[in-house]
């Protein structure tokens, strides 16, 4: 896990998708991913919004409605970014089988 400020390991990322979140190393994707970075699901609520859409835990999210989540940080952008309603559109690599998972985002 990447240290805080203080030097401390942080908690891994939890979003209001009902899920948590690390980061994936670069050198555990597919070159056919064609990601330079990821993350990877580490938790997830079973009555979450990821969770009924279909998201597991151990999926690597490449991407958020075609842009790239290389970091935590770059994830949690994109997820405060969205707004209640919209239909986002998730890439992920599941088992090495890419998949493609939409659902409403419930905010």
């Amino acid at each position: 896990r990447p240290p805080s400020t203080n030097g401390q390991p942080r908690p891994p990322s939890r979003s209001g998708l009902g899920l948590s979140i690390g980061p994936v190393h670069p050198s555990l994707l597919s070159n056919a991913s064609g990601a330079r970075g990821a993350v990877v699901i580490t938790a997830i609520d079973p009555d979450g919004q990821a969770a009924r859409a279909g998201l597991e835990r151990g999926d690597v999210i490449l991407e958020i409605d075609g842009r790239a989540t290389p970091s935590v940080d770059a994830f949690q952008r994109q997820v405060s970014a969205l707004r209640a309603g919209h239909v986002t559109r998730f890439r992920v690599i599941r088992d090495r089988r890419p998949l493609f998972i939409a659902f409403e985002y419930g905010g």
